[in-house]
């Protein structure tokens, strides 16, 4: 039996955008799922479940659950503010497509907005795993 020593890429990007120039999403909630379904799938995630929830009198939320973990928004429609936490565990899908593709079509202020980027990776000892 040989040990390896396996290497877990996991990459998280949360980012507070500001100031939304495309307010045509915020009213439908249809909209924004369609946003985020296109975002996931341009950054070659692999979805297997949803939720999503419009608020009254606006706003929402939503989640895409991922093979690879999650892809989240919440709408403050008023205050033109979306907050987006993408999560991504693994060599599949890549959080910074989806997030410059969600950028693309709400058009922040990204000179207010903030965008953090961290490295989640991490390697387990090499005891763990026998093959």
């Amino acid at each position: 039996m040989e040990n390896i020593e396996p290497y877990f890429v996991n990459r998280h990007i949360v980012a507070d955008l500001y100031d939304i120039e495309n307010v045509s999403f915020f009213d439908d909630i249809n909209n924004m799922r369609d946003v985020i379904y296109d975002a996931a799938k341009r950054a070659k995630m692999n979805i297997v479940g949803e939720a999503f929830k419009q608020f009254s009198p606006s706003g929402s939320s939503g989640v895409i659950l991922l093979a690879e973990s999650h892809l989240t928004y919440h709408l403050w429609s008023a205050e033109r503010i979306i907050t987006v936490d993408v999560f991504t565990c693994g060599k599949e899908g890549d959080p910074q497509i989806a997030l410059d593709y969600i950028i693309e079509i709400l058009k922040p202020d990204l000179s207010k907005s903030k965008i953090v980027h961290l490295d989640r990776s991490f390697q387990i000892e090499s005891n763990f795993f026998v093959v």
